[in-house]
């Protein structure tokens, strides 16, 4: 990976932390979002579903590059590991507001695939489970679960899954199917959503550009 990345202070920042885990997907944090790059950017864009793109860097060169808001962490790490990916998480270590210099990050989790939680809902009886139950953590026990960002789950389909922001707008939709008023609602709710996330992905490209600077 190093070989295709010109070394700028950010970049150099990168490549040492992601040498010491180089089998992680390293979620780096830059400003407002997380931040993959190279590889890990094709990985995570085919994953997540988030927009692949390339950015400058150096002479004749591109680098692949994927990133979401720092707050939608817990909808996308789930599936990051849900995929068998060991995930590193790099955080700022200081205000970036308090240093001219670049700003400090380390690795402060490194989230790996463990043992699925469906394997040890001892306590619970499947068969008493309908589609759309949810379930709290307190339910199953939290040892060993790997989804360390989830405060509930939910039956759908047989597994017992994460209870992510896109399942409950799902789940909205599906109640007022009857409805058609509270349905349309809805529907320009969401259109709005995705309007303000194509705003955010351009500044968030403009934010991750002028980091790398």
């Amino acid at each position: 990976m190093s070989n295709d990345i010109e070394l700028t202070p950010m970049m150099k920042q990168f490549l040492d932390l992601k040498a010491k885990h180089p089998d992680a997907v390293m979620l780096f944090r830059c400003g407002d979002f997380y931040e993959t790059y190279s590889t890990d950017a094709i990985i995570a864009a085919e994953i997540l579903g988030i927009t692949l793109t390339k950015r400058a860097n150096g002479k004749g060169k591109t680098i692949e590059m994927a990133g979401f808001p720092h707050h939608a962490l817990d909808t996308y790490l789930p599936k990051l590991i849900r995929a068998g990916k060991r995930v590193a998480i790099c955080d700022q270590l200081e205000d970036p507001k308090m240093t001219k210099k670049l700003v400090k990050r380390g690795i402060t989790e490194l989230v790996t695939p463990g043992v699925s939680i469906n394997d040890n809902i001892l306590k619970l009886k499947k068969s008493t489970l309908k589609d759309w139950d949810v379930i709290t953590i307190g339910q199953v026990g939290s040892s060993n679960t790997i989804f360390r960002t989830s405060p509930e789950y939910v039956y759908l389909e047989g597994r017992v899954v994460p209870y992510t922001d896109e399942l409950k707008e799902e789940k909205l939709l599906l109640d007022a199917a009857d409805d058609p008023e509270k349905l349309a609602q809805l529907r320009q709710e969401q259109r709005a959503e995705k309007r303000a996330e194509r705003r955010s992905e351009a500044y968030r490209q403009a934010q991750a550009a002028k980091a790398a600077e």
